[in-house]
């Protein structure tokens, strides 16, 4: 069930991001990297109930192991800014930490000049805001 899910979310990613970036994409976009969310900074025991990513200049190109139980939602502010929004279905289901979510979005920069990444994590009792040196990348 979860493999589907998976592939379910992968083709929807892929059906969302390629009207957007449009078939004339730069030929210069960087692989893409895995984002990895700061575990460190997520006070312990307080459970991830939403997560926020905005990309500028590049786009989310897959999810991986996702949570169970999560709705997603993506799209674009303006052509160059994509917006990722996850929330748990229910509060059983709330990740304890960062759970998968620290290592399953897989992220493209069109430019690097402009390019940057700006994360909101909910948890049940505080809310926390990531960018620049706190995240970090693994290929």
């Amino acid at each position: 069930m979860r493999k589907i899910l998976n592939a379910c979310v992968a083709v929807v990613v892929t059906v969302l991001a390629l009207p957007a970036i449009g078939t004339d994409a730069p030929a210069a976009a960087s692989p893409a990297r895995t984002l990895v969310l700061p575990a460190s900074l997520f006070r312990a025991g307080d459970a991830l109930q939403e997560l926020k990513v905005t990309v500028d200049c590049g786009y989310i190109s897959s999810l991986q192991d996702i949570p169970e139980l999560w709705d997603i939602k993506m799209g674009f502010d303006i052509p160059s800014v994509q917006l990722f929004h996850a929330t748990v279905r229910l509060g059983a289901a709330a990740t304890e930490g960062l759970g998968p979510w620290a290592r399953s979005i897989r992220i493209v920069s069109m430019e690097n000049d402009c390019f940057s990444v700006k994360v909101v994590a909910s948890g049940r009792d505080q809310e926390y805001h990531w960018s620049g040196a706190q995240l970090h990348w693994a290929h």
